[in-house]
């Protein structure tokens, strides 16, 4: 797999379907092949560890408001400010976005302090911010009045592939933009050629109708995905199926991973069902303990990973190893970093 992905940073777990490194991420990024990419599913440092930017110091103490249990072993980079977060998001972004396929998808976590500035980041390294899931942890955290049990997910994506659109809708749009820039020389229809219009406009309208009908969902329960997650909008054939999901998800903390802010595997899997098809890749430029690596090889799908702590890239590489071998996981069976 490192083969067609070369990259001047060092391979520390690799297997049939999974490549972990352990060094920059933007290096690894920038060595991605074109449009080889289903979708970027990643947790980063949030760098919200003080209120105040003069709070965010080097020392450690205020780069999280996870309590001191990781006073001593902090997330790399959690200590930034907000222009130094901005710029490390959008330099991410930026290096991702050429080996994402058109319509695919980046997913990143994230907080309510700093949504406004990955919103920002991701929008001007040329994603489409597209929508917001929230993480209920069913607990509530530290605080006053009201308490966060909640964490944020942010849903880009690069463009939308035409193909999911279907060629029928697009040629009616064609001709109907076409006919609505035909006016006479005053601008405005008159007359016959008034009624000659409002006829046209209304026979193209029925056409894109028609060809936005073909895409509603069949009441066939179970049935295949209309188009694959990565190409586009996914059109859902049933309610039934897992690649639908609500826009709020339910699923318990788990604290017994060795990392200060561990993601659940059974949340990983939801967030990865939906948006790469088995076969394709998922990338998680901040690793962690591998959350997203061990969720996308049990899923079938492939995955590159990128840690700058050796630590939590020994953490994963003993998770991918048990998933390998049919072992079950350190700590609980449905936690990940």
């Amino acid at each position: 797999m490192t083969s067609a992905y070369p990259a001047p940073t060092p391979v520390y777990y690799q297997d049939d379907a999974v490549t972990l490194y352990n060094g920059d991420c933007i290096a690894v990024l920038d060595a991605l092949e074109p449009e080889s990419v289903a979708a970027v599913v990643t947790d980063p440092p949030y760098a919200s560890g003080s209120r105040k930017e003069a709070g965010r110091s080097a020392d450690g103490k205020n780069r999280m408001l996870r309590g001191e249990r990781y006073f001593r072993k902090p997330i790399a980079n959690d200590q930034l400010t907000t222009p130094g977060f901005v710029w490390l998001i959008r330099e991410v972004a930026s290096a991702a976005l050429p080996a994402i396929v058109d319509g695919g998808h980046f997913l990143s976590f994230i907080d309510w302090r700093q949504w406004p500035n990955l919103v920002g980041a991701l929008e001007t390294a040329g994603l489409r911010v597209n929508n917001l899931v929230v993480w209920d942890k069913a607990a509530m955290g530290l605080g006053k009045c009201y308490r966060n049990q909640h964490e944020l997910v942010l849903e880009a994506r690069r463009g939308v592939s035409p193909g999911a659109l279907g060629p029928g809708l697009l040629d009616a749009l064609d001709d109907l933009a076409d006919l609505l820039a035909r006016q006479d020389a005053g601008g405005e229809y008159r007359g016959l050629d008034a009624l000659v219009r409002e006829t046209e406009v209304s026979r193209l309208l029925g056409e894109v109708r028609s060809a936005l009908g073909a895409g509603r969902p069949s009441e066939e329960p179970g049935a295949a995905f209309a188009a694959h997650a990565s190409k586009g909008v996914p059109i859902p054939r049933s309610k039934a199926t897992p690649n639908v999901l609500p826009r709020v998800i339910a699923a318990k903390r788990d604290r017994r991973t060795d990392h200060p802010s561990p993601k659940p595997l059974d949340l990983a899997e939801q967030l990865i069902e939906p948006v790469a098809s088995p076969g394709e890749i998922v990338v998680d430029p901040f690793a962690g303990a591998g959350a997203f690596l061990v969720a996308a090889k049990r899923m079938g799908r492939r995955a590159i990973g990128v840690e700058l702590d050796a630590a939590h890239c020994e953490t994963a590489a003993r998770r991918l190893e048990a998933v390998r071998f049919g072992e079950a996981l350190d700590g609980a069976e449905g936690s990940a970093a």
